[in-house]
């Protein structure tokens, strides 16, 4: 099999699909988040913090509508930002 190296252009469009994503309300969501999970280990600070950046960004808006983010989206950054205390 095939495996895309984790350069700064796969990373940048990982952040590219969580951006996307982040605004959806369909499978895309849980497909982006697992996917994103399973790369978290491999990726540099850089994109890790954008991620995050990203998440606590769109979840502050929401709650500014005073609506809730998917709980997922929450999950993902805890486990974005626990992987940046690491490196």
């Amino acid at each position: 099999m095939y495996q895309v190296p984790m350069d700064d252009d796969f990373q940048q469009m990982l952040v590219s699909a969580l951006r996307y994503a982040l605004t959806r309300n369909s499978y895309i969501v849980g497909l982006t988040i697992e996917y994103i999970e399973r790369k978290i280990p491999l990726m540099d600070k850089k994109y890790l913090s954008i991620m995050s950046r990203d998440i606590g960004e769109e979840n502050r808006f929401y709650h500014s509508l005073y609506a809730d983010i998917d709980k997922r989206w929450i999950q993902l950054k805890e486990k974005i930002d626990e992987r940046l205390k690491e490196v």
